[in-house]
């Protein structure tokens, strides 16, 4: 009933998006000026530039490790690659407090002109009427004001992915239009910034022709050769290090957002998590052969779209897939790193209208979870029931893995609806359609 008033009030709709605009800032000023996280994901940045001005990058790895002498801010370990700690020498030099208030305040200015550029991007895919625009602009930032992923960078002292969502925007709207160099680089530079970020080439690199292929080719290695030159081969063999750590490291499952963390609860006890430090290989390799079939399903979807829509609605589906195929690989996904979700999220917003009431559902219901991805609420509900049972364990583990659960079988299940939303789009010449025979194959389609 409220959808229908406002569809019915464009001047309704506009109203509350610029209510969500308005909370979206408060919220967000407010961030700013939070002092919670100092000892978390910031410190990893912070002493990430701490070691490189010191020269003591052999432990850019190792977060326990001195710097120079001196107690490091935090115990996190860096989350990039050698390369980008460069960027991070800037903040190393002020005052911690004031060094994650910069980094902040940066990483809040990389969100708001992503979320403007997603919005001015995903609105083809709304309609062209002045009512269908209206609730869109609603919805969009609506959504943005409820998706927690995207704020909750505030309580870990400021995230990566603030920029990493800000590059994924731009790879997108760079992939679409055919502009390897932008989508290639975007990603790369995301990988840089976020090792695991690396992922999201694999279904470009698979499905998006050669030309990207060499470009991206190109890149890496070119990044790769530089980080080599300027670090040294043994640093790089620590991140290595570190990810196969990660991958069979057996993590409480509230720190996780990944879609097999329940998986995994399934197959151990309670007593498992606090007496194991790896999670057992049998489970590890069975949980990673689910990951990898997920993968290859999101690949048969890149193909079942390639049938149905034209080559720049094709290349958006690959690349809005890839970067969704990346937290499913990676192992340990924290709340924060869920935010490249909302890229594919508004695309199922965008074309509401096309959607079955189920998979609205499932839209609203990854939103209203997204709650959970918060720091904050997760140690409410941590103190609040406690992990003494398995029931506890599992019902955590499902709660923060509902969001990328219901968007991955939501692309998978309406994936024909999702076809169309793409097919109606402001701007499409059904000229590029060969009747019989699919989409005309454009360049490096």
């Amino acid at each position: 009933m409220i959808e229908s008033v406002v569809k019915r009030s464009p001047a309704l709709s506009r109203f509350a998006g610029y209510l969500a605009i308005a909370l979206i800032l408060a919220g967000s000023l407010a961030g700013i000026e939070m002092q919670r996280g100092l000892g978390f994901s910031f410190s990893a940045i912070y002493d990430a530039g701490q070691r490189v001005l010191a020269g003591a990058t052999a432990d850019l790895y190792n977060a326990a490790a001195p710097i120079g002498g001196e107690t490091p801010l935090g115990r996190t370990t860096y989350p990039g690659t050698p390369l980008a700690s460069l960027l991070f020498t800037p903040l190393a030099q002020f005052e911690p407090r004031l060094a994650m208030t910069l980094y902040k305040l940066a990483g809040t200015l990389c969100l708001w002109t992503g979320l403007v550029l997603l919005y001015r991007h995903m609105r083809q895919f709304a309609g062209a009427s002045p009512a269908e625009r209206s609730h869109f602009f609603a919805t969009f930032f609506g959504a943005a004001l409820m998706f927690q992923p995207l704020w909750a960078v505030y309580a870990v002292g400021g995230s990566n992915m603030s920029f990493v969502f800000l590059l994924c925007v731009v790879g997108l709207i760079g992939h679409m239009r055919g502009r390897f160099a932008v989508s290639a680089a975007c990603l790369t530079i995301a990988g840089l910034l976020l090792a695991p970020l690396l992922l999201a080439l694999l279904l470009p690199l698979a499905l998006a022709g050669v030309r990207f292929r060499l470009i991206a080719g190109a890149m890496i290695a070119g990044f790769a050769l530089l980080s080599v030159l300027l670090f040294g081969i043994d640093v790089h063999l620590s991140l290595v290090t570190r990810m196969v750590y990660e991958f069979r490291h057996l993590e409480m499952p509230y720190f996780s957002g990944n879609l097999f963390t329940w998986v995994e609860v399934m197959l151990l006890s309670r007593e498992d998590y606090f007496t194991l430090h790896d999670t057992p290989l049998t489970v590890a390799a069975f949980a990673l052969a689910l990951r990898l079939a997920a993968v290859a399903g999101f690949a048969w979807l890149c193909l079942a779209f390639r049938r149905r829509a034209d080559p720049a609605a094709w290349r958006h589906a690959v690349f809005l897939l890839a970067i969704m195929a990346q937290p499913i690989l990676s192992v340990s996904v924290s709340g924060e790193r869920l935010a490249i979700l909302f890229l594919p999220l508004t695309l199922l917003l965008a074309g509401w209208r096309q959607l079955p009431p189920l998979a609205r559902a499932a839209v609203v219901c990854t939103l209203v979870m997204s709650l959970a991805q918060n720091p904050l609420v997760v140690t409410w509900v941590v103190d609040r029931f406690g992990m003494e049972s398995w029931g506890n364990l599992f019902a955590v583990a499902v709660m923060k893995g509902l969001p990328m659960i219901l968007t991955a079988l939501t692309f998978a299940v309406w994936a024909r609806p999702i076809a169309e939303v793409y097919e109606r789009r402001v701007g499409f010449r059904q000229i590029d359609m060969v009747p019989g025979k699919g989409p005309t194959k454009g360049k490096n389609a």
